[in-house]
C-alpha cells in the first residue's frame, strides 16, 4: 500500500509531505553511528546502551550499569558537532542564500540555515554508508 500521507480536513494533501516507515533495524543503525564515532575519536563509556525508559520511553542512551559521580560516559571532539557555528563554516555558500531570503522567514533564518545544513549533511552520510546507487545519489558520467 501507498504510505500515508497528511491530509487538510477536506480529505486533500497538505504540503505534498508523505510519511514512510522507518524499516532500518535501530539497534543496527546505532551501532553504526558509535563505530562512526568512535572512528572519529569519541569515547563511549560500555556503561551506557541504547534503550527507553519510562514514563516517556523516547529511545536514546541509557545507562546500564551504576555510574560513579563526575564519571565521564561520552567524549565527543568538538569537530564532530554539528553546532549552528560549525555548519557556518562548513557550508558559507547555504548560509549566504539563506540570509539573502532575510525577511521571508520571520526572523528564523538561523533555525532554516541550521536545519538546511543538517539535511545537507545527514544526505552526504546516506550516500556514503549505502553507497550512491542505493542511496539515490546520482552523479555525472565523465
Amino acid at each position: 500500500p501507498p504510505p500515508p500521507r497528511l491530509l487538510d480536513h477536506g480529505g486533500r494533501a497538505r504540503c505534498g509531505v508523505t510519511l514512510t516507515r522507518n524499516t532500518e533495524d535501530m539497534h543496527t543503525v546505532y551501532d553504526e553511528l558509535l563505530a562512526a564515532v568512535k572512528a572519529g575519536g569519541a569515547r563511549i563509556s560500555h556503561k551506557v546502551r541504547r534503550g527507553a525508559v519510562p514514563p516517556l520511553d523516547i529511545a536514546g542512551m541509557v545507562a546500564c550499569e551504576a555510574i560513579e559521580d563526575g564519571e565521564e560516559l561520552v567524549r565527543v571532539p568538538h569537530r564532530l558537532f554539528l553546532s549552528l557555528r560549525r555548519c557556518r563554516s562548513m557550508e558559507k555558500e547555504l548560509s549566504a542564500a539563506v540570509e539573502r531570503m532575510s525577511g521571508a522567514m520571520h526572523g528564523r533564518e538561523a533555525d532554516a540555515f541550521h536545519a538546511a545544513c543538517l539535511a545537507r549533511q545527514l544526505r552526504a552520510s546516506e550516500g556514503r554508508r549505502r553507497g550512491p546507487e542505493e542511496s539515490g545519489e546520482v552523479r555525472a558520467a565523465n
